[in-house]
């Protein structure tokens, strides 16, 4: 294992760090040799207990609620686009308010299928709150529109919080998310450690120094 000086390795873990944070994967040897045994053995151990939350298949209720949310969401995609989508001159008449409220009609319909699936997931299933991405109460289901319903933490729709700030309320992290964060704690806990050795000069010893300097540079002037 080769070793570093304590401020070429406070550069490699800058940019390692400077890679992940570009969207670039480092190789794994390069964090590994970057990091003290306990620093991998930290890392090692934060990606198994990840591993642990991975959740079980979906249930057969689950994925029938994941399904017609979809059609809903797709239905209401096809209204949005017909609001503003305007008609040019050779097109055949169409009632758009009739239209639009048919589309409307389709929307509401599929929702509230998408609902009647979601209480009956919830109620055959006790362990599907851990497939959605925010806690759901029955009661107020009724009451949702559509960006309101739960989404699961797998789905790539805007509206599913895990994406975001939710997937941290969950306790979810990729090992992309591991790596880089033992990197910065590893930034961290080097860089308090060459603080001590190599404490910041006082103003009193950058005078010093510059006398220092300026007598050698006297001295060699001399010389020559």
């Amino acid at each position: 294992m080769p070793k570093f000086s304590l401020h070429s390795k406070l550069n490699r873990i800058q940019k390692l760090i400077a890679e992940f944070e570009n969207g670039n994967t480092p190789q794994a040897r390069d964090v590994s040799l970057v990091l003290s045994r306990q620093q991998n053995a930290t890392m090692d151990a934060a990606w198994i207990k990840q591993k642990t939350k991975r959740l079980p298949s979906k249930s057969a209720a689950l994925k029938v609620y994941e399904q017609q949310l979809k059609v809903a969401a797709m239905w209401h995609g096809r209204l949005e686009r017909y609001k503003v989508n305007q008609p040019t001159a050779n097109q055949v008449w169409v009632d758009r308010v009739t239209k639009q409220a048919e589309l409307q009609s389709k929307v509401d319909a599929e929702l509230q299928s998408a609902k009647h699936a979601l209480v009956q997931a919830l109620h055959t299933d006790s362990a599907i709150s851990a497939w959605l991405d925010r806690h759901v109460v029955i009661v107020d289901i009724d009451h949702m529109g559509l960006d309101d319903m739960p989404r699961c933490i797998t789905s790539r729709s805007q509206s599913n919080l895990a994406n975001t700030a939710g997937k941290h309320l969950l306790g979810k992290q990729s090992i992309r998310e591991i790596k880089l964060a033992a990197l910065r704690g590893a930034l961290e806990e080097l860089q308090r450690e060459i603080d001590v050795l190599y404490p910041p000069l006082s103003e009193e010893q950058h005078q010093q120094q510059n006398v220092k300097l300026k007598h050698l540079l006297a001295r060699m002037k001399g010389v020559r």
